[in-house]
This record gives C-alpha cells, structure tokens and sequence, in this order.
C-alpha cells in the first residue's frame, strides 16, 4: 500500500510520490525540524521479508551515505519504521532525462557532452569510493 498525502513518518511529512520502481517507491516529503524538501525512499514492505532485499538496501544505504559530489544525491537518514525499510535523501528538483528528450527532441552534441561529463564525474568519483 502506497503512502497517503500528510503520512508522518518520524519528522517527515509526506507531500506527494514521485517516483517507483522494482523495489519500492519514492516520495517527496518536509522534514519538519529543518523546513527542507526530501525524498524518501521506501523499500516495499513484501520485499522486506526477504533477507537478501533487506540486505540489499542498507548496503545501497551504507555506500550512498559516503558519497558526497555535487551530481550524486545525498543521503540524509535512514531508518526502519514499523518493519519498513526507508531512505530520506536530498530532494533534486527538475525533470527526467526522458521527459527533456520527449519535451524538446534531440538533445545537442554539446549539451549531451556536458551531461556525460558531469556522469563520468559522479561514476568515477563513486567508484574511487568503493
């Protein structure tokens, strides 16, 4: 079941989903003590009865948590509530690269350079990290 509008989980607040995937959802929320937007990532709450998912999802948490680079999301906090697993990161604003392709077409050599630029930056700094 997904989170309703205005679900408090610890001091977050849920606003809205923006996002799912295999295993689990994402959603933007207000962390009410600091006033910030962030996104909350949840582990679907099937999947935490596997070990090996569970697992999977603080060491996804464990690694994303020493990363810091400006093209790399940071990890705030992470917590279970309720035996769901959850992750609250830093809220990146904008839009997909899908939907810049679909809204203007073809992205331009120089600007498809610079976004492999920045991927390359944040793809060897991780793995500098591991």
């Amino acid at each position: 079941m997904k989170l309703a509008k205005g679900t408090k989980l610890q001091n977050y607040i849920i606003i809205e989903a923006i996002g799912e995937g295999g295993m689990g959802e994402v959603y933007l929320a207000e962390e009410t003590l600091l006033g910030r937007q962030v996104a909350i990532k949840r582990l679907n709450p099937l999947l935490t009865e596997d070990p090996q998912f569970s697992e999977r999802f603080i060491n996804e948490a464990r690694i994303q948590a020493k990363l810091l680079h400006p093209n790399i999301v940071a990890l705030h906090n992470f917590f279970i509530e309720n035996e769901v697993y959850y992750m609250v990161m830093e809220y990146a604003s904008g839009i997909t690269l899908k939907q810049m392709i679909l809204s203007t077409g073809p992205i331009p050599e120089h600007r498809t350079l610079k976004i492999f630029g920045q991927l390359i930056s944040a793809l060897t700094y991780a793995h500098d990290k591991r």
